[in-house]
């Protein structure tokens, strides 16, 4: 590298740029194209609340269960007889495309969370049957989603770099 007069600095980005390279021949079939050139730019994260209102009237947050709701807890088959569906009850619209992955809410399920292709994650409403809010924050088509274990959070993984 001394020779054709590069410094230190650039040889360590030299060989950075083809480490990355070399990972992204390896993964080629999970993300997607890029372009000669191309300079991604991070979207703002944003969110959009589908409700009528994020408290209600006994000043909860909209993402409490429903009174009624009891807690199940991890691996607790004693409690309820699960059966397999017999037709549709419902139809959850508001992705875009296609959703990748769903995920119930922790301990009550009341609540689902869906990673959709277009970048957006949603929450929706099971008793209601509609989405509560939209998060926006990725480039790419989110690859799977996953609630903390208190429900709080969540964390999500996309195709974006």
């Amino acid at each position: 590298d001394r020779r054709r007069g590069k410094n230190a600095e650039d040889a360590e980005a030299d060989e950075a740029q083809k480490f990355d390279r070399l990972v992204e021949r390896k993964m080629s079939h999970l993300l997607p194209l890029r372009m000669e050139g191309e300079d991604p730019k991070a979207i703002e994260p944003s969110t959009i609340f589908h409700g009528e209102s994020e408290l209600d009237y006994r000043g909860r947050s909209w993402t409490a269960p429903p009174a009624g709701t009891d807690s199940a807890e991890p691996n607790d088959v004693e409690d309820h007889q699960c059966f397999v569906p017999k037709k549709c009850t419902g139809r959850l619209t508001g992705h875009n495309k296609g959703v990748h992955r769903v995920r119930f809410f922790p301990r009550t399920g009341h609540l689902l969370l869906s990673a959709g292709l277009e970048g957006k994650c949603k929450v929706w409403s099971i008793a209601q049957k509609k989405v509560m809010r939209t998060y926006i924050g990725h480039s790419a088509a989110v690859r799977d989603v996953q609630f903390s274990d208190d429900g709080s959070t969540f964390l999500s993984a996309s195709f974006d770099r």
